[in-house]
């Protein structure tokens, strides 16, 4: 399983409710080295995750999260799309700017990451 956002809040939570019931987590962030600690902490407490780096922006990214996560455990049963921005990260969120990077850190990233994972 693939959980995006999962180095902190509610997708750390998920990542690790998820490895306490047996799944193999992939702990999927943009803060890499974050991503990593979690998926440790798994490791150490007998569970089994991975980090991954990524943009869910990128459609590339999400392609190669997708194939590699299927290259190690077979196959891909759940994704928890759980990656999000607020509009205080985005600098103006009232401008076209901060407006796109929103939707599409938390509209597009979920049609990509679905839509490839059927694939």
């Amino acid at each position: 399983m693939i959980i995006t956002g999962g180095a902190h809040g509610m997708g750390e939570a998920e990542a690790r409710l998820f490895a306490a019931e047996g799944a193999k987590v992939v702990v999927a962030d943009i803060l890499a080295g974050d991503a990593e600690t979690v998926a440790a902490a798994i490791r150490t407490g007998g569970g089994e995750a991975t980090a991954a780096k990524i943009d869910v922006t990128s459609e590339a990214e999400w392609k190669s999260l997708i194939d590699k996560t299927r290259a190690a455990y077979g196959r891909l049963d759940i994704l928890v799309n759980n990656a999000g921005i607020s509009g205080s990260s985005v600098g103006d969120p009232d401008g076209l700017e901060g407006w796109h990077r929103i939707i599409s850190v938390n509209r597009t990233s979920v049609f990509l990451g679905t839509r490839l994972a059927a694939e």
